[in-house]
């Protein structure tokens, strides 16, 4: 099911500052973001929520914020076939969560591109 995400602010009132909206869309997410020593590092989790032009990933390995961040998403759409579309892009980290009693992970910056899924015909 994909339901709009929505972002609040502790004290209750909604203040989403992001230009497009998100939606709750699970997927698999392998990415890669550029050190600080300027080698890479690698990680994986799964999309919490994700629009056209951003994503939050829960994930144990949390990139640092401002790090350049390539994205691959497999999202899983089971309509009226078993279809996996891939979505990839590139970016940068915005903010990081962690911490006791919060999704740990991070929202990112990504401009996404689709990957056609292949057909059985293809």
């Amino acid at each position: 099911m994909i339901s709009q995400d929505h972002n609040s602010e502790p004290d209750g009132c909604s203040r989403d500052r992001r230009l497009t909206r998100r939606y709750s869309i699970p997927g698999i997410a392998s990415f890669r973001w550029t050190a600080a020593d300027g080698g890479y590092s690698t990680g994986s989790g799964v999309t919490h929520n994700i629009s056209k032009e951003g994503v939050f990933v829960e994930c144990e390995a949390l990139p640092t914020v401002a790090s350049a961040l390539e994205l691959d998403v497999a999202l899983s759409l089971n309509w009226n076939h078993d279809v996996t579309v891939r979505l990839r892009g590139a970016g940068h980290v915005r903010h990081i969560r962690s911490g006791a009693g919060v999704r740990i992970g991070y929202g990112a910056a990504v401009v996404f591109h689709m990957e056609t899924p292949a057909t059985e015909e293809d």
